[in-house]
């Protein structure tokens, strides 16, 4: 056997060496791993336990790695068998060769795995395996008599894996033989591999999983469990959701089992060859029903009879795929969207039974959820146009996050995943500073602010390109200017002066856009927006005039009273008894607090109904009415309680919800009950819980809108008093 070894070898370096081109071309046009697997038939043929478990795992291995390729090696033969494509026809053919050969493994002498796993590396070199190839050692089992001697050095094989970047997993089976355990030992872990324990069938559902896990699968979902005897009877039920293209239901089992069936959501048995159940592997401790196209729904597991442990799994296979289209690289101080897409194929599809949410993992391990829809809300753009997408507030921390889609139906607890990272850094920000914005003169180029670009409050150069202004009236006239105040290399500068020239008196809003290239994407920032004045300033109010009068001339001193009489005593008379007396207090008591509520509440709704009544117009942005609070219709109640308050719910713009005006006979005060989105009143933020005196005219600006509020209208706005209807009603 030796002798033949060495000849394989050889003859192979040989037509690697004069084929060296050819193999090269070969490898570069598969690259595609391969799996060897090499089954020490002394160590599966020493018991029936050995032989079962080794089968097992080589049914479970060729199911789950579909699509690839798969080759097999047994000692004390001369020939592998394969590689070939699991799931075709030739990999079944091999599959049903090594069986045999295991079946017929009884009494078969130690051979050396060093062989065996040197011929396995210079096959793999002949396939062209590429990344993530493994080889599988199936050993363990118990030697009698020597350990053979090696005929090649591990070392130099271990070595030759190593610059393939291949892996050596081993797989021990039952058994204490020292041999098989130091030489599984010394090639897993010089390739990186790793030592799986095989020695009960439950064992092989880790297998599974690691499997799976290794090509980003998923794992199984768990159906049920049960231990059986001849005559119990085991049933459980999966939910298979919507698009899914292939499902498996994956038995492990400690021995023989009386009958397994399957119904479909209809109650109908789906049998082996049917359009439903498309395939069935079956091993002594696996069993593999594969469903191709399965109808979506609740399945039916029957398992009738059997003896001893048995568990039901499922490992469904999706169509659909989560696809990530947002920035791998964002900033960390400022709101960002993520935006994801569900495809079926090539195509994007919207998917309205099923959750999408997106799990964000700091670098600090802190975990945040957040659900994406396609609502037109909360982030998204556009409703029902299949991008999912939220608002992410800011991280607060640098540096990589984890991102995990998860695309889940409730109704049939499933879920398909997929994994991302994002890097969260500091990027430029626009700070803008407006000092002078109202009674601009038409005609007249005035500085009105400075702008100025950061980055981690560090100033950071730009081209002057960059920065650019809108700016929206009535007319549409004016000209906004960025002057750099100090120009760097390249006409670069971080801070500008903002020069305006208005051509007409009116209201002007303008926003500053930073548009750039930064982190290898396509970013940009916006300030908020303010309001310029280019209206002459409100005359200002004549104070009263207050005339000094002269002082009364003093009283004349009244004449000395004459001293009093002396007092008259009257002795009063006994009192009477009466028994009504503690009624009649209570009866003047009750009648005294009935008269003082209702004096009160004739009194507060006297104040009430005297109270000021709004008075004032809001125009739009083009000078259009939009509200007269004079005619605005309210409840009597309202009236008593608050006339002189009127919230902004009342006017009936949705932009001013969440203020309240407050009216006097001298001024009006407009106050704000929320933070978001923000509001200015005449150009200066207006604080949840802080208010601001209205003028004759004053502006509102909040989400991306301006509204003018005059508390007279414009036409007769030519006193310098106010006159607002304030009567009685």
């Amino acid at each position: 056997m030796k002798k033949i070894y060495i000849a394989f070898a050889f003859a192979a370096i040989l037509l690697l060496s004069w084929t060296a081109s050819q193999t090269g071309l070969l490898r570069a046009q598969n690259n595609e791993p391969v799996d060897i697997v090499i089954v020490d038939r002394h160590a599966s043929g020493a018991t029936e336990l050995n032989r079962d478990l080794t089968v097992s795992f080589i049914g479970l291995l060729s199911e789950l790695r579909e699509d690839q390729s798969i080759g097999f090696l047994t000692t004390g033969d001369e020939e592998a068998i394969g590689p070939a494509l699991a799931g075709s026809a030739e990999h079944k053919s091999t599959y049903r060769d090594v069986i045999s050969r295991i079946e017929d493994s009884s009494s078969v002498p130690v051979e050396d795995l060093s062989a065996s796993l040197s011929y396995a590396h210079e096959l793999m070199r002949f396939e062209g395996a590429g990344d993530g190839s493994t080889v599988y050692v199936i050993s363990g089992g118990e030697l009698e008599g020597e350990a053979p001697s090696a005929e090649y050095a591990v070392g130099e094989t271990i070595n030759a894996f190593n610059k393939e970047g291949w892996q050596v997993v081993s797989v021990s089976l039952p058994g204490s033989s020292t041999y098989a355990k130091d030489f599984m030992r010394t090639v897993s872990s010089g390739t990186g591999g790793d030592i799986l324990p095989l020695s009960t069938p439950q064992e092989l559902k880790v297998i599974a999983d690691k499997i799976l896990s290794e090509d980003a699968k998923g794992t199984l979902f768990e159906v049920g469990q049960d231990q059986l005897a001849p005559n119990d009877v085991f049933t459980a039920s999966l939910n298979i959701p919507p698009s899914t293209t292939e499902a498996s239901l994956v038995f492990f089992k400690q021995g023989s089992t009386g009958s397994l069936s399957l119904h479909n959501p209809s109650g109908v048995k789906a049998s082996e060859g049917d359009r439903a159940l498309s395939s069935v592997v079956e091993t002594p401790h696996v069993v593999i029903w594969t469903l191709t196209d399965p109808a979506p729904g609740e399945w039916t597991v029957d398992v009738r009879g059997g003896d001893g442990f048995i568990s039901a799994w499922h490992y469904p296979k999706n169509k659909l795929d989560l696809h990530f289209v947002s920035f791998d690289t964002i900033p960390h101080d400022q709101s960002t969207e993520f935006v994801v897409y569900i495809s079926d194929g090539l195509e994007r599809v919207a998917v309205p039974d099923a959750e999408l949410r997106a799990t964000i993992v700091a670098p600090t391990a802190q975990t945040f959820t957040y659900t994406l829809n396609d609502n037109g809300e909360f982030g998204d753009a556009v409703a029902g146009d299949a991008y999912y997408s939220a608002t992410i507030p800011p991280l607060a921390y640098e540096g990589e996050h984890k991102v995990e889609l998860e695309l889940n139906w409730p109704q049939h607890h499933h879920t398909i995943s997929t994994h991302r990272s994002v890097s969260a850094q500091a990027f430029p920000v626009l700070d803008v500073h407006l000092a002078h914005t109202d009674a601009l003169v038409p005609g007249d180029r005035v500085i009105i602010g400075t702008a100025e670009v950061t980055v981690n409050g560090q100033p950071y150069a730009i081209p002057t390109s960059l920065i650019s202004a809108d700016i929206s009236s009535a007319s549409g006239a004016g000209t906004i200017e960025l002057v750099p105040q100090e120009l760097l290399n390249a006409a670069h500068a971080w801070a500008f002066d903002i020069v305006f020239t208005p051509e007409n008196e009116e209201l002007h809003t303008v926003l500053f856009n930073l548009n750039m290239d930064y982190a290898a994407r396509d970013y940009m920032f916006s300030s908020d927006s303010a309001v310029l004045s280019s209206y002459p300033p409100p005359p200002a109010r004549p104070q009263p005039v207050i005339v000094q009068q002269a002082p009364p001339p003093p009283a004349p001193e009244p004449a000395p009273a004459p001293p009093p009489a002396p007092p008259v005593v009257v002795e009063p008379p006994a009192p009477e008894e009466s028994t009504d007396f503690p009624v009649l207090i209570a009866i003047i008591s009750a009648a005294s607090l009935v008269v003082v509520l209702l004096t009160a509440g004739i009194g507060y709704a006297i104040y009430g109904l005297t109270r000021p009544k709004p008075y004032g117009y809001i125009y739009d942005d083009e000078g259009e009415l939009l509200v007269d609070f004079t005619a605005i219709e309210r409840p009597f109640m309202t009236l008593v309680t608050h006339k002189n308050l009127l919230l902004g719910e009342e006017l009936g713009i949705p932009e001013l919800h969440g203020l309240s005006f407050f009216f006097s006979k001298e001024d009006v005060e407009i106050r704000s009950m929320q933070t978001e989105p923000s509001i200015r009143v005449n150009n200066r933020p207006l604080i949840s819980g802080e208010e601001q005196s209205a003028g004759l005219q004053s502006w509102i600006g909040t989400q991306g809108k301006l509204f003018s509020l005059h508390l007279v209208k414009p036409e007769e706005d030519t006193e310098p008093s106010i006159a607002p209807a304030v009567g009685d009603d």
